[in-house]
């Protein structure tokens, strides 16, 4: 009842051509995302990268952890192509600048500024915790209770900025 069939894997035990006797070929697993090359990084001796914490158009920022202290840290990278242009690497460096030297409550402490042995540049932060303004914002209108506090603080580092001659670029 089973018609002939040609060729090495015609006919076996179970019948002709089991899916059993198939030679087995290897599959090709799909691509995932490639892994990020940041992550595992040592950033100057100290400072281990674990995630990506978010990403922009400048660059990216990930925590990482000060292998000494255990303490974890924001770490933001300038992107491949923008940390070839010169005058970004220098903006870079001036918000570090900048921003260390205010010291304010509301405005994020630079640790660290610094090269990767391929030319990264990066700069090291405190890590805060918590929401970002614009998630926050993006749940909906805030109540004015609570929108009160979070203008009087932005308007309070502002002022700290301002007091040291210093302009925030993107307001």
């Amino acid at each position: 009842p089973h018609e002939a069939a040609s060729g090495p894997a015609a006919k076996t035990a179970f019948g002709p051509a089991d899916v059993r006797d198939t030679p087995r070929i290897p599959t090709v697993e799909a691509a995932g995302p490639e892994p990020d090359p940041w992550i595992g990084r040592l950033l100057s001796n100290v400072y281990q990268v674990e995630r990506k914490l978010g990403e922009g158009g400048m660059g990216a920022v990930y925590i990482a952890r000060h292998v000494h202290l255990g303490k974890l840290f924001a770490v933001k990278v300038l992107s491949a192509s923008v940390a070839t242009n010169a005058t970004a690497v220098e903006r870079l460096k001036q918000e570090a600048v900048s921003a260390s030297s205010i010291d304010h409550d509301n405005i994020v402490e630079v640790i660290s500024f610094d090269r990767y042995a391929d030319g990264a540049v990066f700069i090291v932060m405190e890590l805060l915790k918590g929401e970002s303004l614009a998630d926050r914002v993006g749940r909906g209108p805030i109540p004015l209770h609570q929108a009160l506090p979070i203008a009087h603080q932005l308007c309070a580092a502002l002022g700290a900025a301002h007091a040291r001659g210093i302009v925030h670029r993107d307001l």
